[in-house]
């Protein structure tokens, strides 16, 4: 499914930051040429680490913005209690996949389900994003990227953004390449992107996140094995050696 402002699947892109597409993949594994997959760059892509227990057990996070899984976050940008938007039924639960299981690629145990019920009032800019953020700001810029993911949700045709946050330790820069309509069955989407330049000096604990804005789906959002590589093809998600990413994740 293609939203109305990306590129066709044979149209051609040239780097500029306007220039997008998105698709549902008709590869449930990815593209590869040979053998090669490319590296993610994303640290727990796979939902596999959830060092603070946050979801879990059950459905949990409440409102407000917190880390869940590792290097995962839910931004909280909704102005309910300033008159803003109204918000519903917040939650964040990490769900196991059954073992014999064909439609998400490569045997992955755990995908995130979330909930992110608002009523965002577009004057205010209101606004959930789910990102994981990538140390050092300076991480693809100037770059074509691509991310893959597998992604369900409760109502088909709902639509949700892919958001670039860019914060040089001083200033937050946020980029929405394109937009994906989600089904309520397992799919894999992949949409290829021009990461902006940052010209700024960065400071401090600089970053850039790659995920979500789930504002309007106001339904479930189930989310597994998300992907970030350098160019315009997504590769096969790799085998994660679990002890490998934990340890990734360890010096955070």
């Amino acid at each position: 499914e293609v939203s109305s402002d990306t590129f066709p699947l044979g149209g051609e892109k040239s780097g500029r930051s306007n220039e997008s597409w998105a698709y549902v993949s008709t590869s449930k594994g990815g593209a590869t040429y040979g053998s090669a997959i490319n590296e993610n760059i994303l640290i727990n892509g796979g939902f596999d680490v959830w060092q603070r227990g946050i979801g879990i057990n059950g459905a949990q996070g409440g409102t407000g913005s917190t880390y869940f899984a590792d290097r995962w976050v839910r931004i909280d940008g909704v102005s309910g209690s300033g008159g803003g938007a109204t918000t519903g039924v917040y939650s964040i639960e990490r769900k196991s996949f059954d073992e014999n299981q064909t439609e998400v690629y490569g045997n992955p145990k755990y995908y995130s389900s979330l909930r992110n019920d608002a009523l965002p009032n577009a004057d205010r800019g209101d606004y959930v994003f789910i990102e994981n953020r990538v140390e050092d700001v300076r991480v693809l810029r100037g770059e074509d990227a691509t991310i893959s993911f597998f992604a369900k949700c409760g109502v088909t045709g709902s639509t949700m953004d892919l958001v670039i946050d860019q914060y040089d330790g001083t200033d937050v820069t946020i980029t929405k390449p394109a937009s994906v309509s989600l089904g309520t069955l397992w799919a894999k989407y992949e949409v290829s992107f021009f990461v902006p330049d940052v010209t700024s000096t960065p400071t401090g604990k600089h970053y850039v996140g790659f995920g979500f804005d789930t504002s309007r789906l106001n339904t479930t959002f189930d989310i597994a094995q998300v992907k970030i590589e350098r160019g315009m093809v997504a590769t096969k998600f790799a085998d994660v050696d679990e002890e490998e990413e934990l340890n990734k994740c360890r010096r955070y």
